[in-house]
C-alpha cells in the first residue's frame, strides 16, 4: 500500500517539476464562451483550489478524486482521476466548460472535444509568473476577473516583500527538494518550486538538472545544507530519518530536514505560493 501511495503521489507531484520544453499559452480553449459559464468541471486540484480562491465554488459541478472538497459546501461530484476522468459522468453533468490539465489523458480530452463540450486546457505552471497568468485567465473564464486581478496584485506585492535580497551580507542556502522517493524526484529549472527556492534565498542544487529524476549520489556530492520533503504520497518522517543516516550530509548534521505539506505546494495558487514562500524563507534563513 505504501508503494502505491508513493507512486500515486509522485505522479501528481510531477506537475510541480514539469519539464516540457514547448512554450504554450496559459490556457487554450476550443470554443469561446458567449456568456460566463455556470457549470464548471475542473480536472485538477490546482484548478479547483484556484476556483475556490476566486469564490466560484457555486459554479463547480464536477471535480476529480484528488481535488479538495470545501468545508461547509454541498458535496461536488467526483468524476474520476486527474489522468483518467470518466467521460460519461462529465457528460451527465452538462458542463458549460471543462478545465483540463497537462496530466489529463489526451484521449479523454479529444473525446470531450469530439462531443462538442467547451474545453480550457491549462498546463502545469513552471514559474510564479505563470501561476499568476493562468489564475488571471481562469478568473476571466469563470467571470471573476476583478477578483483575480486583486488577488494577483496582492500576491505579487507580498512576494516582493518576502523575496531574498542578494548582497545583504547573507549567503544563499544550498537546498534539495524531494517530491518523490522511488525514484528520487526533485524540482529542476522548469518548475515553480525552483522559483520558490530561489525567492526564499536558496540555491537549488538541481537547478541545472535536465530531468526531474535525481540520484542519491548527486545529492550527497552537492551536500545540501537544507532538505525539503514534500509529503504527497510519501511517509515524510520515514524519508527524513533516511536522510539523517548520512553523517556527512550538512542538512543532517545541522538538523535542517523539513517536511512541507503537499497541499501547500503541489496545487499552487497565487495565495498559496505566498504562504509557501514565507514558510520556506523561514526554514532557509530563520534569523
Amino acid at each position: 500500500m505504501n508503494r502505491l501511495l508513493s507512486i500515486s503521489g509522485t505522479l501528481l507531484c510531477l506537475t510541480c517539476a514539469a519539464t516540457r520544453a514547448e512554450r504554450l499559452p496559459a490556457a487554450s480553449t476550443n470554443k469561446p464562451a458567449a456568456t460566463t459559464p455556470q457549470r464548471l468541471v475542473a480536472l485538477g486540484p490546482s484548478l479547483t483550489r484556484q476556483l475556490y480562491l476566486l469564490g466560484a465554488t457555486n459554479l463547480l459541478v464536477g471535480i476529480t478524486t484528488y481535488c479538495p472538497q470545501p468545508d461547509g459546501a454541498p458535496p461536488i461530484e467526483r468524476i474520476g482521476s486527474v489522468v483518467d476522468p470518466n467521460i460519461e459522468r462529465i457528460v451527465r453533468l452538462r458542463p458549460d466548460l471543462v478545465m483540463t490539465t497537462s496530466l489529463t489523458d489526451r484521449r479523454r480530452v479529444d473525446g470531450l472535444r469530439a462531443l462538442g463540450i467547451p474545453l480550457a486546457e491549462f498546463r502545469a505552471a513552471r514559474t510564479f509568473d505563470e501561476i499568476c497568468t493562468q489564475f488571471l485567465e481562469l478568473g476571466r473564464l469563470a467571470g471573476r476577473e476583478t477578483q483575480a486581478v486583486a488577488i494577483v496584485h496582492q500576491a505579487r506585492s507580498a512576494v516582493e516583500s518576502l523575496r531574498f535580497k542578494d548582497g545583504a551580507g547573507v549567503a544563499r542556502t544550498r537546498v534539495f527538494i524531494q517530491i518523490g522517493a522511488r525514484p528520487l524526484v526533485t524540482a529542476g529549472p522548469d518548475s515553480f518550486l525552483n522559483d520558490l527556492i530561489e525567492m526564499a534565498g536558496g540555491d537549488n542544487i538541481a537547478k541545472d538538472a535536465a530531468f526531474s529524476a535525481y540520484s542519491l549520489e548527486a545529492v550527497l556530492a552537492a551536500n545540501p545544507e537544507c532538505i525539503l520533503i514534500v509529503t504527497m504520497g510519501l511517509a515524510g518522517p520515514d524519508e527524513r530519518d533516511t536522510w539523517r543516516r548520512y553523517d556527512n550530509l550538512a542538512a543532517a548534521t545541522s538538523n535542517r530536514i523539513y517536511l512541507i505539506a503537499s497541499d501547500l505546494v503541489c496545487s499552487p495558487t497565487p495565495a498559496s505560493f505566498v504562504e509557501a514562500l514565507a514558510l520556506v524563507a523561514g526554514m532557509l534563513h530563520p534569523k
